[in-house]
């Protein structure tokens, strides 16, 4: 029997922990509890879903506090001004819905201190106080009506009180439950009768067949509450058995290594519950679903992800079967009994099972090679694994996984050429195989993928002007091609692209000022007109642009302390005014910008010490502040820079000796080394650092890999002071 629901309604930056509290309370008087969280991504406008909840639900509990919470962008055109919390109390109170109202007392642990409630969302609002205060008095009001019609019997100053007050509802929440109880055996009597009018009617039962069906539809709808709640603790026991395995191994350096596998593993399951638990109520919805689907569904439904895996399992050679012995069928069958591997597939991604998924796709594609669901998520599934190897393995995985998810797109747009979803995704595949080609130094190369990726991500772009996300991508295309212009020594070319991304990004930021990802977008083309305007010699035009960004990437940063990527963005814009300080010979300017920058990428790197780009960063921080050093005169602090730098750059070197790029830093800190070692008359010591450096960087021309004309003046100079043969 399907428990009835009861909706929690607060605002869940002030009371979310307590709402979670009170849901695990009503969880055990017999009621699914129903919230704000519960929202899912892409579903549309909140106020429509909200009503089908609150629909759906037999009564509803409102904690109330002093915020006023976020709001519609419009004004509701019956309730007026509200904020989505109250629109929820007041919309259940028109559908005769039966309510409580709690107040939360002000000494009550809030998950947001309350003078940092109902602020505007950016930081440029020219009055934030009276915008604050101006919602406090939305709230007050809302809070003199409730006791006006005599809402407010409840008041809880702490936890133990909360509880205690649930728990006195315990009689009334009874007869809610079993008056949800009654409804739904009163519906399941009604399906039954319609089925006994069949048979007594026979033949004549069309009418009552369709009344059936209905009613059978009501009563065994998905439940994607309980899926997701499933797929969210399979996640986190994964997680905590990842974890524990990692426990298990001798040397710490790995621990640590199997902790950051395991996390970042963690969140990109996360990352994936809503959409794969709202996919299970969309293929029922489409009336295709198999019994073994709807079986599938159940089981998860009722007992986890596990059960339901196995299932499938013991399933699964009669599903591939059936499959390749119904050759006269319409395709459409075969995919419609495929969908519970397909989507055990995505089951066994969120676990981090990433072998079994694979397994999967590989059974699937084995009688049903061209089916474009298949296809689609598969592409995303390699995209995920090349993503991951990127951090973890090495460029040649990565680059496996990324060439192969490059076959699945060419597959679709062949098949569909003016499916818009799959031109993306092949814009996606080029940009990656791009990348890689970056990493180990064929820029060629890299410049073709990206030019490909580009003239695809033009025509999205220009097909439909109002999708900010091709226009997003459009802008990444165009810093792609920038950055490998830059290395190429083609600055002016550079320029125009660099300028192309920012412009782009401004009309993005002009059509949604408040809009975070345009406002981290814009800094940055700036940062890399920066760097050109550096290599140009325009120190004054590159302080400004890396000032321009750094205002940016302060803001961000402050509005949300716990955004890696902002912290990151934050320590470069830091670095890139360190080095424009360094031309200007402003050098203790310089060492404090480089400190400053070197500050977050400890934190950012002791986070999570498996991030190779994280690593490289610090050892980028220490190698420009053994350079300050030395030009101050400061040799006994810069050999303790350069040789922090060193030891990164070793270990990064030696886990990918395919990454160029990582080659290439491992030979600077040897020649930095030796520069110094030859400012301080050891003569010896020197020597031996010049001939590491040189073996280094010629290993890299020695493979017929990319290095650029400066790099090949270095390689001589290097050549020369560690006294090798020529010949």
């Amino acid at each position: 029997m399907i428990r009835p629901r009861l909706f929690l309604s607060a605002v869940s930056e002030e009371l979310r922990t307590v709402r979670q509290s009170v849901a695990a309370t009503v969880r055990t008087l017999g009621f699914d509890p129903v919230s704000q969280d519960d929202f899912p991504t892409g579903y549309g406008e909140l106020r429509e879903w909200l009503r089908e909840q609150v629909n759906s639900c037999e009564g509803l509990i409102q904690l109330v506090g002093q915020a006023y919470g976020a709001e519609p962008s419009n004004v509701d055109p019956e309730y007026g001004r509200v904020s989505y919390t109250q629109f929820e109390f007041l919309y259940a109170r028109k559908r005769n819905k039966k309510t409580w109202v709690i107040v939360i007392g002000k000494d009550f642990e809030l998950d947001k201190p309350i003078a940092e409630q109902d602020l505007p969302r950016t930081h440029d609002h020219s009055d934030p106080f009276g915008y604050q205060i101006e919602r406090r008095s939305l709230q007050q009001n809302y809070l003199s009506r409730l006791n006006q019609d005599n809402h407010l019997r409840h008041t809880a100053n702490n936890g133990t009180e909360l509880q205690n007050i649930i728990l006195r509802l315990r009689d009334d929440l009874g007869e809610l439950r079993r008056g949800g109880e009654r409804r739904e055996r009163r519906l399941t009597k009604a399906v039954i009768s319609i089925l006994l009018g069949l048979v007594i009617l026979g033949g004549g039962g069309w009418w009552g067949y369709h009344q059936l069906q209905r009613g059978v539809q009501q009563v065994s709808l998905v439940n994607t509450e309980k899926i997701r709640a499933h797929l969210l603790q399979t996640t986190e026991e994964t997680h905590r058995r990842e974890l524990t395995e990692a426990e298990a191994a001798t040397d710490w350096k790995r621990r640590q290594e199997l902790r950051d596998a395991a996390n970042h593993a963690h969140s990109i399951r996360l990352s994936r519950i809503e959409e794969l638990a709202a996919s299970f109520a969309e293929i029922e919805g489409r009336g295709t679903s198999t019994g073994i689907f709807q079986e599938m569904t159940r089981i998860l439904s009722e007992q986890g992800v596990d059960e339901a895996i196995s299932y499938v399992g013991a399933q699964r050679p009669s599903i591939l079967q059936t499959v390749r012995t119904r050759a006269t069928v319409a395709r459409e069958h075969n995919r419609a009994d495929l969908q519970p591997l397909l989507r055990a597939a995505a089951l066994q991604q969120a676990k981090g099972e990433a072998t079994e998924a694979r397994n999967l796709y590989t059974d699937i594609f084995a009688v049903e090679p061209d089916w474009p669901d298949a296809l689609h998520a598969f592409f995303w599934f390699l995209t995920d694994q090349g993503d991951l190897a990127r951090v973890h393995t090495t460029l040649v995985e990565t680059k496996r996984e990324y060439e192969e998810a490059h076959r699945m797109a060419q597959r679709l747009t062949t098949s569909d050429p003016g499916n818009t979803d799959w031109q993306r995704d092949l814009s996606v595949s080029y940009e990656k195989l791009g990348d890689v080609a970056v990493a180990q130094g064929k820029l060629d190369e890299a410049a073709k993928a990206y030019r490909d990726s580009l003239a695809i991500r033009k025509q999205l772009a220009a097909s439909d002007p109002g999708n900010t996300g091709w226009q997003r991508d459009l802008s990444v295309s165009y810093e792609r091609l920038g950055d490998v212009a830059v290395t190429q020594g083609n600055l002016d070319e550079a320029t125009e692209w660099f300028q192309k991304s920012r412009l782009n990004w401004q009309d993005l930021q002009k059509k949604d000022p408040t809009n975070a990802d345009w406002q981290r977008g814009i800094t940055i083309p700036l940062n890399q007109l920066g760097d050109v305007a550096v290599a140009q010699g325009k120190l004054d035009e590159a302080a400004k642009a890396y000032r321009d960004s750094l205002a940016i990437a302060k803001s961000l940063a402050a509005s949300d302390p716990g955004n890696t990527d902002w912290q990151r963005d934050l320590s470069v814009s830091y670095s890139k005014l360190g080095n424009v300080a360094v031309a200007q010979g402003k050098l203790d300017e310089a060492a404090k910008a480089y400190r400053d920058s070197l500050a977050i990428r400890k934190q950012l790197a002791a986070s999570d010490p498996g991030n190779t780009g994280r690593q490289r960063d610090l050892s980028v921080s220490y190698e420009r502040l053994g350079d300050v050093a030395v030009a101050q005169g400061k040799l006994d602090e810069a050999a303790k820079a350069y040789r922090d730098s060193l030891a990164i750059a070793k270990s990064l070197a030696a886990s990918d000796p395919s990454n160029t790029q990582w080659q290439r830093d491992l030979s600077v800190s040897y020649a930095k080394l030796a520069s110094l070692t030859e400012l301080r008359k050891k003569t010896g010591e020197s020597r031996a650092y010049w001939k590491q450096a040189f073996d280094v960087l010629s290993e890299i021309d020695k493979r017929g890999l990319h290095l650029s004309p400066k790099d090949r003046e270095v390689l001589k100079i290097l050549r020369q002071k560690a006294g090798v043969d020529a010949s």
